[in-house]
């Protein structure tokens, strides 16, 4: 590993605060693991002096609203809020974008409380967005039909997030370079778009607990269903 890059793991470390004063090399810090602590959004405010952060990962806090925000991390490929309280409007409300800096590849929020994901308008920010589970969650019900425009995912996950409806054919099947999606314990109805099986890449889909009609088993996805 480059000698340059530091590494701070305080994960499980009952950390209730933290001040980037702390860091050694808080210029260099390019990866942070506070998961499984008690930090609330207050530690946004130091963490927004880490520029170098590329990866951030805050799972299992006690981070709730507030109006503090993630800002000023330009460089950040991965973020972890996943499991915690955060019940804003959306990840906006969380995270200061830089719309034509935007390095974002991964992203999980399974499981907080957010009323809505993004606008669906500012969706095309997170074009190199590659992974993105926000299972648990409230989505706007036109989300799905909006994801082409995330060109980049590998990773999609909707599970438990109170979708409900026919499966759009426009948004899902745009996403060529889809390797796994999962639409778990929603209320989805009617039949899997076939041309979902046109996405080549495509290795694994979970479609349990809907009310999809139809025989899998006769469909271009019988492979990919666990």
């Amino acid at each position: 590993m480059d000698g340059d890059v530091v590494i701070v793991v305080g994960k499980k470390k009952g950390l209730c605060s933290i001040d980037h004063k702390c860091f050694k090399k808080p210029g260099q810090l390019e990866i942070l693991d506070l998961s499984l602590n008690y930090l609330n959004r207050s530690i946004f405010k130091s963490l927004s002096q880490l520029s170098s952060l590329k990866s951030l990962y805050l799972a299992e806090n006690n981070i709730e609203s507030g109006s503090e925000r993630l800002s000023g991390l330009d460089k950040l490929e991965i973020l972890d809020l996943s499991y915690n309280a955060l019940n804003d409007e959306n990840v906006l409300s969380v995270l200061d974008l830089n719309v034509s800096r935007m390095t974002l590849k991964k992203l999980d929020i399974r499981y907080n409380r957010f009323r809505s994901f993004i606008p669906n308008e500012e969706l095309g920010a997170l074009r190199n967005i590659e992974w993105l589970p926000l299972d648990g969650n409230t989505l706007d019900e036109n989300f799905l039909r909006s994801t082409g425009v995330m060109s980049s995912l590998t990773v999609l996950s909707v599970a438990n997030c109170n979708l409900s409806g026919v499966l759009p054919l426009q948004g899902l099947c745009d996403l060529k370079y889809l390797e796994e999606l999962s639409l778990r314990l929603n209320y989805f109805i009617g039949e899997v778009p076939a041309c979902l099986g046109n996405l080549t890449p495509l290795r694994v889909i979970d479609l349990s607990q809907n009310y999809f009609i139809g025989n899998i088993a006769l469909s271009p996805l019988r492979s990919l269903v666990p």
